[in-house]
């Protein structure tokens, strides 16, 4: 079965996120985005609300493992086999995969790490080079799991309840 997620995450570092995460999780709960579902596997289930938050034309399909998990732990997300390198705001070139690598594994260990185009010398924050498969490291994080596509309004809201700088992480396994 393939699994699919849509991730929000703070990048920003200078936050408090467990008071954070739980802001946004109760946020989804006043707008009945979510619910309370038991079980280990992901704390929150589709609210009522849920299918009213879908990119126009969008479906709702209930799956057992459609839910929601909010991690207040910081960590890294990425696309998986779908990460694709991201381009230079400036010129558009694409940094070799190598250069892409080592940032994210100096990211993992530590601060996120600043990028140099090879072409243009454009400089930036790892987190800020565009990219339509990301990869991030931050806390909080919201994961949509198996949710069709959400409604950019929804995900706007939910960056800004995260706040600071974020990334939306797509992945499809």
């Amino acid at each position: 079965m393939m699994v699919h997620r849509q991730i929000v995450v703070r990048i920003d570092t200078d936050v408090d996120a467990a008071a954070r995460a739980r802001q946004v999780t109760e946020g989804l709960l006043e707008l009945r985005v979510i619910v309370d579902r038991p079980g280990p596997e992901l704390p929150y289930g589709p609210g009522p609300a849920a299918a009213d938050h879908l990119e126009p034309g969008e479906q709702w399909v209930d799956h057992e493992d459609n839910g929601v998990d909010i991690v207040a732990e910081r960590s890294a997300y990425h696309a998986f086999t779908n990460w694709a390198r991201p381009n230079c705001d400036r010129c558009g070139s694409q940094p070799d995969r190598e250069t892409m690598q080592s940032a994210f594994e100096a990211w993992l260990g530590g601060p996120e790490p600043t990028v140099a185009c090879r072409e243009c010398d454009w400089t930036a924050r790892a987190g800020d080079w565009p990219a339509p498969w990301p990869f991030a490291v931050g806390a909080p994080a919201v994961l949509f799991q198996n949710w069709p596509a959400l409604d950019p309004q929804l995900l706007n809201d939910v960056r800004a309840a995260i706040g600071g700088r974020t990334r939306i992480i797509r992945v499809v396994i």
